[in-house]
């Protein structure tokens, strides 16, 4: 069976106003407000995107959120015996009326202001993007929510394990790939009320490097520009604490986990993917995806366990 990851995020706000309400809270409420499938379609032109499937039990709310292409052409395999394949072409159609061709869809479960994510051909900044809309368009139409209720950031979470090995294997080089930070920063501060350390270091290097104003603003309008900061280490001298490890993995970007690298003495690479909270699954397939039902009883599991240890606590 094929394996899909289920990722732990956790909301963060960071807004003098807020009194408590919960993103569970917020989207009970959303929810309400948006009983239909067709209620929560978000998008324009090419990409829309929708909740197909909903279940609320206590606290814990699961969404199985689609998107698609109104109108593409979508792929056409015939039902053929396995002897004449080779005499076999694909073909397209229009989908008809009432088709939908799936570019990709994600699972969710939602518990107080902890997250778990299950992504199937929709990024986890897509379904962050989703989640937020999503409320936006509730209080637009009536919903009891906030004005700020759609400005979380959904947080990853230093997975303190991983990051034992890593110290325990110690650590000979950080990469970190600052290319393209100028855009992506000045994306994120507003909403993100501190930089990460992608962020600081990439301005820093920029400051020192281009001193005139004119010159920054160029570069900052630059797509194309690119830098990479290594940091090495002697392994005759004192290494790292794990609880430094631990504040760098915590504080770097979250929309790329690959942008940090961790390079040990025996020569494993840790990327930031690799030091957070998530877990591999093995679900059947469905098609193109899974069954939602099926993922959401697997993420309810790992939720639990993830009560068990404690971690949520933290």
């Amino acid at each position: 069976m094929p394996q899909r990851t289920i990722y732990y995020r956790r909301a963060e706000w960071g807004f003098p106003e807020w009194n408590g309400l919960t993103v569970s809270e917020a989207l009970a409420e959303c929810l309400r407000y948006l009983p239909n499938s067709v209620d929560t379609q978000l998008g324009s032109g090419l990409r829309q995107a929708a909740v197909r499937h909903r279940l609320e039990q206590g606290d814990r709310r699961y969404l199985h959120v689609a998107s698609w292409t109104p109108g593409q052409l979508a792929s056409t395999v015939p039902h053929t015996d396995a002897t004449n394949l080779p005499d076999v072409d694909l073909a397209t159609e229009d989908p008809g009326d009432d088709w939908d061709y799936l570019n990709g869809d994600g699972m969710v479960m939602v518990s107080g202001n902890h997250c778990l994510i299950l992504p199937s051909g929709i990024t986890q900044p897509a379904m962050e993007r989703y989640l937020k809309s999503l409320l936006l368009l509730a209080r637009n139409n009536g919903a009891d929510l906030p004005e700020w209720a759609e400005n979380f950031q959904l947080v990853s979470i230093a997975d303190n394990a991983a990051i034992q090995l890593l110290f325990d294997q110690g650590v000979k080089r950080i990469s970190l790939d600052i290319g393209q930070y100028l855009e992506t920063a000045r994306n994120r501060e507003e909403t993100r009320p501190r930089r990460n350390i992608v962020q600081n270091l990439g301005m820093d290097v920029l400051m020192d490097l281009v001193r005139r104003d004119e010159d920054r603003r160029q570069i900052e309008a630059a797509e194309n520009v690119n830098a990479q900061l290594v940091i090495s280490l002697n392994g005759n001298k004192r290494g790292i604490q794990a609880e430094t490890l631990t504040a760098i993995a915590q504080d770097v970007t979250e929309e790329n986990p690959d942008d940090i690298v961790f390079v040990t003495r025996t020569g494993q690479n840790y990327k930031r993917g690799d030091l957070i909270i998530k877990q591999q699954v093995e679900l059947p397939l469905d098609g193109q995806t899974v069954n939602y039902r099926q993922a959401w009883t697997r993420m309810a599991e790992y939720f639990d366990d993830l009560q068990q240890t404690g971690i949520l606590e933290l």
